[in-house]
């Protein structure tokens, strides 16, 4: 760590000793810096991971060279919101299946094909542009996920490899959810949810500025659980966070956040056949195997700024999550042991980042960057028998860490009405290396990639363009890397190269849409290879598709359907393996079409509704491509009341609400083998009472 705090003095050095300049649309402080940056129409919206702090919804300019959406606070105040998965599944491009029943605490999402093995492993998932991995080096594998979807103010989808900026592993896509700004002004929010099977949560949220202080802050608190619609698989989570916003001077600000966050929950087994059609909803895991985390951690990002297109910022993070997890041996019964893993994991670290315009035959602006990023996993695994008198043997004990050093530059160049983003990221590992004490083996590997990037766009009138942008990005050693079970085990780390070509309309008679084709050609895919039990390269894949996406005001189209309104996605895709043992077949739990429509009414009284439907399609299973696991069709209803009331100096906002999720209590289920399936959630019910002061 004495590394990460020497380069933290340089970077904070380098930070004073360069000219002020300008941070990103930094919301609430009403300065004529403010103003200025409001005014710059053409700038491109940026979320830089681990550095910059969302401060209110994303803009997506017309011309943005790349698939980008967002989904705005009106739309997630339609949802009552339970899982991560049912908030980013109205996100275009995005699929989520059933991977074992506890989706509330661990999210299974993908995008642009990639394979689908249930840890979401080929896309990016942040909070406030934060990567929340607990894993190695960022990747997304969600067995940790520390984060109540509660908090989600809006989310937004930046699909395809665009690694300059963003890093590795995400080779499909960037998902970024955006939790709830820090007010201008003082606010108390509550929100309670009763639903099915015992389920409840509350949201309690407080802040604003502090009095006589140029500080603002936003505190949280999250409490939820239940018995789920599975026996003995109770879950218990709870979470809180404080952000804040401390204007230092006109031009400067730092941001801060932290939080806290606590899971316990009972692990549902998978069925036989037979244990499906005697009974959905019984587990056959016994009681001891549970799983039970923990997460805390911070950031900072220091802001300054010069003018409405320069700027420079550093930023450090911290994050500590403890995993314990107890399962049976073997997995399905009759059980004759225990498993128990415990694994404690640090990610910290410190960057540098910044843009600023020039001319240069025509207008540039270029973006820079750099990290240093270090983590480290500490494992224990302990295997006992159940029988009276059984052995606790340890089977690993294990310390891993990466280290890795990022540079990054792109510069965005206008021509007019035409706009080029070109960029390279560098990427280098001086450490990536592990040790077991128990089997006495030690893996150590080496990385330096660089990693390109273009994209262009076309704006054809100011409500309609076209795109397009080529990308490389990869995947970097994982825990699954440091396989202490062989003494040999060469692996080529993946590749990816992404390719799309798309366009973009907006409010055209109150209609706004896209149309994007993209290609994804994937090298070098590691999974466990059950022939040799080790984790090996399976040779490559590629997928291809197609995203389109609309959204009608009726009430702007025809004015008699005033508070109306339609929205739709659906992807069409193609995935298989192109080279090595599974040449020709598809890659697994990848559907052909999904997708997702709704239709909205908002009455002047405050009352509302909406119908949305959800669609998964069927997928295979085995590399055999004759085994598929079924389509899963879901319809979702909410109907509710909403209004602003006047209290004086003050005002609240109501919001009542009743929901059914799966109304029509269609039967789904995940296969997972030739006779291991997964059963969905069924038709549930839930109540919901928001209240928001603003004083």
């Amino acid at each position: 760590m004495h590394r990460v705090v020497a380069l933290f003095g340089m970077s904070l050095a380098l930070f004073l000793a360069t000219p002020p300049a300008a941070a990103q649309d930094p919301g609430s402080s009403g300065s004529e810096i403010d103003d200025a940056v409001d005014e710059v129409v053409d700038r491109l919206p940026e979320v830089v991971v681990e550095g910059l702090r969302w401060y209110g919804v994303p803009v997506v300019p017309v011309e943005e060279p790349r698939s980008h959406d967002v989904l705005t606070p009106e739309r997630i105040a339609d949802i009552t919101i339970i899982t991560y998965e049912e908030v980013v599944d109205r996100l275009p491009g995005i699929t989520s299946r059933i991977y074992s029943g506890d989706e509330y605490a661990r999210p299974s999402i993908s995008t642009r094909g990639m394979y689908d093995n249930g840890f979401t492993e080929y896309t990016a998932v942040l909070v406030d542009g934060i990567n929340m991995s607990t894993l190695f080096y960022g990747w997304t594998a969600i067995s940790i996920f520390p984060f109540t979807p509660e908090r989600i103010h809006s989310a937004e989808v930046i699909r395809g490899g665009h690694s300059v900026r963003y890093g590795p592993n995400t080779v499909g896509g960037i998902v970024n959810v955006i939790t709830t700004p820090v007010p201008a002004s003082f606010v108390f929010r509550e929100r309670i949810t009763y639903g099915s099977y015992n389920y409840h949560s509350t949201l309690t949220e407080f802040g604003g500025p502090i009095p006589g202080s140029p500080v603002r802050f936003l505190g949280t608190f999250v409490e939820k659980g239940g018995d789920t619609f599975r026996d003995d698989a109770r879950f218990d989570i709870n979470e809180f966070a404080l952000k804040g916003e401390w204007d230092i001077g006109e031009a400067t600000r730092l941001s801060f956040s932290g939080f806290h966050w606590r899971d316990v929950h009972e692990q549902p087994g998978r069925l036989t056949k037979a244990q499906m059609n005697q009974d959905r909803e019984q587990n056959p895991n016994p009681t001891f195997a549970d799983w039970q985390g923990w997460a805390y951690g911070g950031n900072f990002t220091l802001h300054h700024r010069l003018n409405a297109t320069d700027w420079i910022q550093g930023y450090g993070y911290y994050r500590l999550a403890q995993r314990s997890l107890d399962s049976p041996r073997p997995t399905n019964p009759p059980f004759t042991g225990e498993r128990s893993a415990d694994s404690y994991m640090v990610n910290e670290g410190i960057g540098l980042e910044g843009e600023f315009g020039f001319e240069a035959g025509t207008a540039h602006v270029l973006h820079y960057g750099a990290r240093l990023h270090r983590e480290t996993i500490n494992r224990k695994t302990y295997e006992v028998a159940i029988a009276p008198g059984g052995v606790n043997a340890m089977t690993q004990n294990s310390v891993s860490e990466n280290m890795a050093i990022s540079l990054n530059v792109d510069d965005t160049i206008r021509f007019g009405d035409l706009m080029l983003v070109l960029g390279v990221r560098f990427e280098h590992m001086p450490v990536s290396e592990a040790r077991d004490r128990v089997s006495g083996i030690d893996r150590d590997f080496d990385l330096s990639k660089f990693i390109p990037g273009a994209s262009a766009s076309y704006r054809i009138s100011d409500q309609l363009a076209v795109f397009a942008n080529a990308h490389k990005s990869f995947r970097p050693p994982q825990t699954w890397s440091y396989d202490f079970t062989t003494k040999k085990q060469d692996l080529d780390f993946e590749d990816g190269s992404n390719f799309e070509v798309g366009t973009r309309w907006m409010d055209v008679s109150g209609f706004s849409g896209s149309v994007v084709l993209w290609y994804v050609d994937y090298s070098d895919f590691i999974d466990f290879d059950p022939l040799t039990e080790v984790y090996t390269n399976l040779g490559d894949y590629s997928s291809r598709g197609v995203d389109v996406t609309f959204e009608l005001d009726a009430g702007q189209a025809f004015g008699v359907l005033e508070g109306l309104s339609t929205f739709a996605t659906a992807t069409f895709q193609d995935s298989e393996f192109g080279y090595g043992p599974n040449k020709g077949k598809d890659t697994l739990y990848v559907p052909e079409k999904s997708g997702n429509a709704g239709v909205r009414y908002q009455d002047p009284s405050g009352l509302y509704g909406v119908i949305e439907a959800h669609y998964w399609g069927s997928a295979p299973y085995s590399v055999s491509d004759s085994k598929h696991t079924p389509s899963v069709k879901t319809v979702d209803i909410r109907v509710g009341w909403r209004r602003t009331v006047p209290l004086g100096t003050a005002a609240i906002d109501l919001d009542i609400s009743a929901a059914s999720k799966n109304v029509l209590d269609r039967e789904n289920y995940l296969r997972r083998g030739a006779d291991s399936y997964v059963p969905g959630r069924p038709r549930e019910f839930y109540g919901s009472v928001s209240a928001t002061i603003h004083f």
